[in-house]
């Protein structure tokens, strides 16, 4: 549509009232119906190609907004938006929207990228198609800073190209991702993008998934209280927007909570019983929990060992595949199956940094490390077990997992005082866990960028936890901090 034409000049009239609205909103002090304005100015800026229009929509709440964080993004956006639309000569808008988008970028969200050259539609359609594709191909546990990296990728393409829906994809697949390395601090100031991108985009699908996101954030944070409400308020939009899923993750949710509070599980059971019909059958695993919680050991145990012999095929690309392994874990040591517990901590060992969470719509089972404890104090091993728990505790306290950190300490109790003075949690105590983890695998003979892929982390602080390293035991260097780790613990 040209702005020179009649209906043009008509949608401009329309859009210049918006902002007018936007205005009169703020002033009143409501910034959220002030933003919607904006937004109904920017679109019309957007099918008119007027840089001026969306340049005034980004800018005109003034810089960032206490209580309105899940604004920032949609809002920074907007300013790349304009910036990708403005001819070379117009500086002083340009200027305008650069210090703007620097006062939003100051906060919990980080600063889009500026792209120079806008992706065409048919690029944009191809890049989005590939991301996706390399996101289900990298499901393994292995791959997960992979798959957070091609998360990172559409998400930040998808702005680019002002697609809202690859936008929440690429941000959901995002918050998955950070869930399961237990980076809370990340997760939550992405929840709060993905809740701006959603009230822009108003998908009902999306509403319900933002709700589900709240319920299982809530079972996280031990708020059981609040679970309830919270699990029926998605239903409730799941079932109205059609969602088929909603139903069986809904049951999901309230299994988890049963389990938690143990109100309700004979009803759960059946439910589950009933959803399990169509499921393949390794996932029989969920209800043998429910039986195990309701003392129903026996058939708890009928169903482990027809899963025993096929731990192995549960298709290791399944995102799945971590709560599956740590579900057999419970059930190998309820069952006092000691070569399958032994398997099974060879499976979960090099995993033992992720936490359990298939999907961040999905409720948090823990970490990894505090299985690997129970099925090492299972197999008589006590000081890997005190290791485990020890990191177990630490990851569930940075994740804030409160039902998890109590669980960790009651593990770390049962244990017992260590039984040598050269246990880790004694030896190790002037270092941090991070610290005693980095230590540990110098030790091994570790390179700092095997010490950094091994960690997932970055080179530069694995550089940073050496130096600290060396610093607190007074070592000269790396070859020193490896014959202390070997005194430590002697084979």
């Amino acid at each position: 549509m040209s702005s020179d034409s009649a209906e043009g000049r008509a949608s401009r009239s329309d859009a210049l009232a918006a902002l007018a609205r936007a205005r009169d909103e703020l002033a009143h002090g409501s910034v959220e119906r002030g933003w919607d304005a904006c937004m109904i100015a920017a679109g019309i800026g957007r099918e008119l190609g007027d840089a001026s229009l969306i340049t005034d929509a980004a800018t005109l709440i003034p810089g960032p907004q206490l209580g309105s964080h899940h604004m920032t993004t949609a809002r920074q956006a907007l300013c790349v938006e304009a910036l990708g639309m403005l001819d070379p000569g117009e500086s002083a808008r340009r200027r305008r929207l650069e210090h703007y988008l620097a006062a939003l970028s100051g906060g919990w969200t980080e600063t889009p990228a500026v792209t120079g050259v806008p992706l065409t539609e048919e690029q944009a359609d191809s890049l989005i198609l590939e991301l996706r594709a390399a996101h289900a191909a990298a499901m393994a546990p292995d791959r997960l800073a992979e798959r957070l990296e091609i998360a990172t990728r559409l998400r930040d393409t998808a702005l680019a190209a002002h697609r809202d829906a690859d936008t929440a994809w690429g941000m959901l697949w995002r918050l998955d991702a950070l869930a399961q390395f237990g980076r809370r601090i990340e997760l939550n100031a992405d929840f709060i993008e993905l809740v701006g991108v959603i009230r822009r985009l108003d998908s009902p699908q999306w509403h319900w998934r933002v709700a589900t996101i709240r319920s299982v954030l809530a079972l996280l944070d031990d708020d059981i209280d609040d679970v309830p409400a919270l699990t029926a308020d998605a239903a409730r939009l799941g079932a109205n927007a059609g969602v088929e899923e909603a139903a069986f993750i809904d049951l999901i949710v309230r299994s988890d909570l049963a389990l938690r509070t143990g109100e309700g599980l004979p009803g759960i059971d059946e439910e589950v019983r009933h959803a399990l019909t169509d499921a393949p059958f390794l996932a029989q695993g969920w209800r043998a929990g429910i039986l195990i919680a309701l003392g129903k050991i026996d058939d708890a145990l009928e169903i482990w060992r027809a899963l025993a012999p096929h731990v192995d095929e549960v298709p290791p690309t399944a995102m799945e595949w971590l709560l599956a392994a740590t579900t057999h874990a419970e059930l190998s040591i309820i069952a006092r199956d000691r070569p399958a517990a032994a398997h099974l901590y060879e499976m979960l060992g090099p995993h033992g940094h992720l936490h359990v969470i298939p999907t961040v719509m999905s409720p948090y089972s823990g970490p990894v490390a505090l299985y690997l404890g129970d099925l090492a104090a299972f197999l008589g091993r006590s000081a890997s077990a005190r290791t485990h728990y020890e990191a177990a505790l630490s990851s569930s306290q940075d994740m804030h997992a409160p039902a998890f950190s109590r669980r960790a300490r009651e593990a770390i109790a049962r244990l017992g005082a260590p039984t040598s003075p050269h246990s880790p949690r004694s030896t190790l105590s002037p270092l941090s866990l991070r610290e005693a983890e980095v230590a540990e695998l110098i030790g091994a003979g570790m390179t700092n960028r095997e010490v950094a892929h091994r960690l997932f982390l970055s080179e530069r602080t694995v550089e940073n936890h050496v130096s600290n390293i060396l610093h607190r035991l007074g070592l000269p260097n790396r070859a020193a901090v490896a014959a202390w780790v070997s005194r430590q613990n002697p084979a």
